[in-house]
């Protein structure tokens, strides 16, 4: 699988980042120019986050809705759904569906962080009733194929994917709606202004920088960018960021949730 899809994927995959830095070689690290911009980058994209907390306008624009409709066009990525239903005629639907589930992931993931320390915790294996505000948990159970995937969280992964452009429909209506309501709940109580968030952001502060430098020196790992371009990995809290310079200027290419 190209690189660049394999670091796309950190959303649905474990991401080893938070549990232990990463060593890098000269290689890896990037230049003082390059900090200096991702730092730059970071910070513009932290501010507009916090005014909507929708990765939506983030993941449509080029180049990063190119990405995502090259993965999410790959039979060969692991993304939740039947084979069968990855098609060119499916592809608005299988990218409101993988935006919606990222959204609500990340929303997740601000709620966890003002309620318990996530020292040690992988947030994705925590129980609904931990996961989600008490309006919005019973909301989702009453999705059908949430309901069934929470009661069987320890079935084989093939159980578990979209089988239906119906039930591709159905999870993104019920993300959308919930991910509503968990952004009503945090424009009134904004999760930056609590001691526990606070808390565990000091906690992954040595994390919160670049994480790694590289260069895609074929085709297949370019995934359709120029050869020798420069990607980047950035962790800001509860996201991974892909950039890659393009025309001179940092473009994002994918955002991931990190695993705790």
């Amino acid at each position: 699988m190209p690189v660049l899809i394999v670091l796309f994927l950190i959303s649905s995959t474990t991401l080893s980042a938070f549990a232990k830095p990463l060593s890098q070689t000269p290689e890896d690290q990037p230049s003082p120019g390059e900090s200096r911009d991702v730092e730059q980058f970071v910070r513009a994209f932290n501010k507009r986050l916090r005014l909507s907390r929708d990765l939506t306008p983030f993941q449509t624009e080029p180049p990063a809705s190119e990405m995502l409709d090259r993965v999410l066009l790959d039979k060969d990525d692991s993304i939740p759904v039947s084979k069968d239903l990855i098609s060119r005629s499916n592809l608005r639907e299988l990218r409101q569906f993988w935006i919606a589930t990222l959204n609500l992931a990340y929303l997740s993931d601000l709620y966890i962080y003002t309620r318990m320390s996530v020292n040690g915790v992988r947030t994705y294996e925590l129980p609904p009733a931990q996961q989600y505000p008490p309006n919005v948990a019973p909301i989702m159970k009453r999705n059908p194929m949430l309901s069934k995937w929470w009661k069987a969280s320890d079935s084989d992964w093939s159980d578990q994917r979209v089988k239906t452009i119906e039930q591709v429909r159905s999870l993104t209506s019920t993300y959308q709606k919930t991910a509503s309501l968990m952004r009503a709940r945090f424009k009134a109580h904004p999760p930056e202004q609590t001691r526990q968030y606070r808390q565990n952001i000091a906690y992954l502060s040595k994390h919160l920088g670049i994480v790694r430098v590289n260069t895609c020196n074929s085709e297949k790992d370019c995934a359709g960018l120029p050869l020798q371009t420069k990607t980047i990995t950035v962790n800001v809290p509860v996201l991974t960021l892909m950039l890659a310079r393009i025309d001179g200027q940092l473009k994002l290419l994918a955002i991931g949730k990190i695993d705790d």
